[in-house]
């Protein structure tokens, strides 16, 4: 089974090289393409990209890389299998979460994925694994290339409408937390990707969800709000992430308190 990596590419050399080796040097032999679509092909977002790589790969099956994370060695081993019943159409898999400090931890999604699952947290960890088969991502439509943030979680979402999404516990992939420029990092593109999502799924949502939403929007303005360097002035992006305001840490416990049941979410 083919499998075509699809790769948006931001970064320098030395990380895009790490990606590839990491494709090259899997334990079982296999013939595969690698995608690579850097700014010079295409000048877009990385939803953008990886909806024109897969557009110009041939593979029937399509998975997705960041080019800062990379491949455990017994990915192809344990996925290309998989895809060989035709009744597959979507796979996630398990991750080595590193920081910076080369510290690692184990991600592993739940056995069980539907969209009910999804309604208050995107377990996955990012685009970095998933495979799907060509077809149902056309049938699909591609990434939002609209969502500046969340589009892994969109697009989780709008697949388990469609089909059983499949898990594999064991960590694959390798996930590089810290890594510069990861759109997580970003307070705004966070808020815009997530009142986005709002906007799309919540016609399809309980009440309680839509609630669970609005609050969790709230809360990262509030975030946003209190990050202020101690001249006045906002801090960058990134920086805003590293913030932790007992103010804002006790206005999301009132609000968890007075209005969920639920595990609260990362942050």
């Amino acid at each position: 089974m083919n499998i075509a990596y699809i790769i948006p590419s931001v970064r320098s050399t030395d990380v895009v090289e790490r990606c590839r080796q990491s494709i090259i040097r899997q334990n079982q032999p296999c013939n595969n393409e690698i995608v690579f679509v850097t700014n010079d092909l295409l000048h877009g977002n990385a939803n953008q990209k990886r909806n024109y790589g897969s557009l110009h790969s041939c593979a029937p099956v399509i998975c997705f890389l960041d080019d800062d994370d990379e491949l455990l060695p017994c990915f192809y081993q344990y996925m290309a299998p998989i895809f060989e019943s035709p009744a597959v159409d979507f796979v996630v898999c398990g991750k080595k979460i590193v920081s910076s400090h080369h510290r690692f931890s184990l991600c592993s999604p739940p056995k069980i994925i539907t969209s009910k699952s999804l309604f208050y947290k995107n377990n996955i960890s990012g685009c970095s694994g998933m495979t799907v088969r060509r077809s149902f991502f056309q049938r699909l439509g591609g990434f939002d290339d609209a969502l500046p943030a969340s589009q892994d979680w969109d697009f989780l979402i709008r697949a388990a409408a469609l089909t059983s999404i499949h898990s594999i516990s064991l960590p694959l992939v390798c996930y590089h937390r810290d890594a510069e420029n990861r759109v997580t990092q970003n307070i705004i593109a966070k808020i815009s990707g997530l009142q986005r999502l709002y906007l799309k799924h919540h016609p399809q949502w309980p009440q309680s969800v839509r609630r669970y939403h609005l609050q969790r929007i709230k809360f990262w303005k509030e975030i946003r709000n209190a990050a202020r360097s101690s001249d006045g002035r906002r801090l960058p992006p990134r920086q805003i992430l590293s913030c932790r305001f007992p103010i804002v840490s006790i206005y999301y416990w009132v609000q968890y308190f007075r209005h969920q049941r639920h595990l609260p979410f990362d942050i």
